[in-house]
């Protein structure tokens, strides 16, 4: 682009394109053990070693998916190392408040979901150096940091947790889903627990976190993105000139 300054031209920078940011997802954790109370250090914390069932990546604009998992791609999904706060569990209600300080990280392979192809190919592998991969050092598919949460038990019966009070958010670090140029996780998302069937690892009803435990089944993390300060600001800006607007114009009408 040129600009005309006092009869002269200037040559104005070139403005990059900036990659389009995916509105949110979900992944299917597989059952697995969920919290640690012995070492190593920090403990008591969440602990959650497992896999992906399956999972998605939203396009863009949110209708549709970018990227998938199908069964078995997604060999390693961490969440760890948010430390017990309190175990505030009563009359054999669990229930306990975690801190901030976890990651979540993914490795393996991330599929085309747009792809008419079946399967649907692979676009990336932590793995694969022909699909930006590490066979030495793995390339993760995503990494997060986790705020604090709080986990309850529905009923004292039911052995079911939820996030209970707020939303658990997570700020996109790095990885393959952070850096692609088709279709980003970016800055803030929040998800909640829910329907999570979680018992002791050595058997028996949960009553509180006082020993190791472990999730029953798979459960589901649907995750969404946190609008920015300033998205929330031009919003609320936008609403109110509109109803200045439509107040105008139903005066001049």
């Amino acid at each position: 682009m040129r600009i005309a300054v006092g009869g002269s031209l200037l040559l104005s920078p070139v403005m990059s394109l900036a990659v389009p940011i995916s509105p949110g997802g979900g992944f299917f954790v597989a059952s697995s053990p969920v919290y640690r109370v012995g070492p190593p250090a920090p403990n008591p914390v969440w602990d959650v070693i497992s896999a992906l069932n399956s999972g998605t990546i939203k396009k863009p604009g949110g209708v549709g998916n970018q990227f998938q998992w199908s069964a078995g791609d997604v060999t390693s999904f961490t969440w760890t190392g948010s430390p017990l706060g309190a175990d505030i569990s009563a009359g054999g209600l669990a229930n306990a408040v975690f801190t901030s300080g976890g990651t979540m990280i993914l490795y393996g392979k991330v599929r085309d979901a747009t792809s008419a192809a079946l399967p649907k190919p692979v676009v990336f592998d932590s793995y694969d150096p022909l699909l930006g991969g590490n066979p030495v050092v793995p390339v993760p598919i995503l990494v997060t940091h986790v705020d604090g949460f709080e986990l309850r038990e529905t009923d004292v019966n039911s052995n079911v947790i939820n996030s209970v009070n707020q939303t658990i958010k997570f700020t996109v670090v790095d990885g393959y889903l952070a850096t692609n140029p088709i279709a980003q996780l970016s800055g803030q998302y929040s998800f909640a627990i829910t329907g999570a069937v979680t018992g002791p690892v050595i058997g028996g009803p949960l009553n509180d976190f006082s020993e190791d435990l472990k999730s029953l089944s798979a459960f589901q993390i649907n995750f969404n993105q946190v609008p920015e300060p300033c998205t929330i600001a031009l919003l609320a800006c936008g609403a109110v000139m509109l109803g200045r607007g439509r107040r105008k114009a139903s005066i001049e009408s």
